[in-house]
Order: C-alpha cells, then structure tokens, then sequence
C-alpha cells in the first residue's frame, strides 16, 4: 500500500507541475500574440480570464498578464496613431506641393501658348508686303496712342464709361 500513496503522490505532482508549465507558456503565448498585434488587449483579456477560471493561471498572475497586455494595447495605439498623424502630414504636404506644381505648370502652358501665338504672326507679318506691314505699323501706333494715359481717345473711352 505505501507505493500506492507514493505512486498517488507522484501523479499529483506531475499534475500540478504541468499546470504551472501550462500556466507559464500560456502567458508567454498570450505576450507574444499581443506583441505581434495578432491579440487585441480586449482578446487578451478574456483570454487571461478564461485560463485563470480553469486553474492554469492564478488571479495574481492574471492581474500581472492582463495589466502588461494593456499596456501593450496603449503602446500599440499610440505608435498607430503617430504613424497616422505623420501619413496625414506628408499627404497634406504632398497635396500642397502637387497643386504648386500644378499652378507652375499651368503658368508655364500659358507663357508657351502666347509665344507660339507671337512667332506665328511674326512669321504672318514676314509674308505680308511692304505696304501691308506699313499699313499694320499705323494701325499699332494708334491703338498705343489710344491706349496711352491722358490720350483724348483714352479720355474720351473714361467719359463714355
């Protein structure tokens, strides 16, 4: 009979020492899937819950897993939210920066536009005839004339209006 009691004896520590194996991988487990963002502290949580209800963790341990996991949780959403808020920037920036270019570029059409629209009458005016072009000289030096403050053309064109 005594080997019973000793061999009763060994089953139950062999149990109770698989339990608290069983407790420190499961917490060990638990950390890294936290860690690994693959747990949320709220899975984490109930998780912790559930292994201290069915005895393979205690409540201290427990309380120590639950606390680290939300720390975890709130070092996870902070660095989320700094990597968040700095995208934000760089699109903002990248927005800005993409409609100055935009408006360079806008510019820049507008200024070729009117070159292309002056060589082509330049290249008109070469074919003209000297008559013609002494005709078109006229014509240019009286609209400057008109154009010009203190002009009576220019202030006649004030009292009209």
């Amino acid at each position: 009979m005594a080997n019973v009691g000793e061999d009763l004896k060994k089953v139950l520590m062999a149990g109770i020492g698989a339990a608290v194996l069983t407790a420190e991988k499961s917490k060990e487990l638990v950390e890294k899937l936290v860690e690994r963002g693959e747990l949320t502290a709220a899975q984490g949580r109930e998780l912790v819950e559930k292994l201290v209800e069915k005895g393979m963790m205690t409540a201290e341990q427990g309380k120590v897993l639950a606390a680290k996991l939300a720390d975890a949780a709130e070092e996870a959403a902070r660095k989320s939210k700094e990597l968040f808020d700095k995208l934000v920037a760089k699109g903002e920036e990248s927005v800005r920066q993409g409609r100055e270019r935009s408006e360079e570029l806008r510019r820049a059409m507008e200024e070729k536009k009117k070159e292309k629209m002056l060589a082509d009458i330049l290249d008109s005016l070469d074919q003209l005839d000297a008559e013609a072009r002494e005709a078109i000289r006229r014509k240019l030096a009286e609209m400057q004339a008109d154009a010009a403050p203190g002009s009576e053309a220019a202030a006649e064109k004030d009292e009209t209006t």
